[in-house]
């Protein structure tokens, strides 16, 4: 009795292709089957590549770069829930942060742990934020986790669970120093 052979070729370019060989039962004729593969499965590095791209984009706050770094269905989702923020589109998420941009000076994002899963395309991070704004020192805490497209290239959804107490805080001073400051300059 034969087994079932399996290889791969690359039919076109660099898109392998997978063939299938089924041998006939009597032995005078073989059945070849050719199944695409398509796309390139995302690896270790990419994702991580990714990643760091985001985070280099948040540091530098750029929003272009951070924007460059998303697919063109990113959603970002900011947790835990009781914070209100809603799950924000890329035209969302690009209103929100630029129109925060001007509030943080010396903004940096620090790596400390990071977690990838190759077969789901996902890295999870803990980080921690500082920056200067006009009301004072800031400082956050994250666990993100960032889904990515097949390819490993750019962020298809963004997981963003912030320190919830410190942001309760924090943020509605901030916003309201923003509120003032945007009526004043009317």
């Amino acid at each position: 009795m034969r087994s079932l052979g399996f290889r791969e070729r690359y039919l076109s370019g660099n898109q392998p292709d997978l063939i299938l060989d089924f041998p006939s039962f009597i032995g005078l004729a073989t059945l070849n089957l050719t199944i695409p593969v398509i796309g390139k499965m995302a690896s270790r590095s990419d994702l991580l590549q990714t990643a760091q791209s985001l985070v280099s984009a948040y540091n530098s706050l750029d929003i272009e770069a951070i924007m460059g770094v998303r697919s063109a269905d990113c959603v970002n989702i900011i947790l835990p829930a009781s914070l209100g923020f809603q799950t924000m589109n890329n035209e969302e998420y690009a209103a929100f942060f630029s129109g925060n941009l001007h509030l943080l000076k010396d903004f940096h994002l620090t790596v400390h742990d990071t977690l990838i899963d190759e077969a789901a395309r996902k890295v999870s991070m803990h980080l921690t934020s500082s920056a200067t704004t006009a009301i004072g020192d800031y400082s956050n805490e994250y666990m993100v986790t960032l889904h990515l497209t097949e390819d490993g290239r750019k962020v298809d959804r963004f997981d963003e669970f912030a320190d919830s107490k410190y942001s309760a805080e924090f943020l509605p001073k901030l916003y309201e120093y923003k509120a003032q400051t945007d009526k004043a300059n009317l």
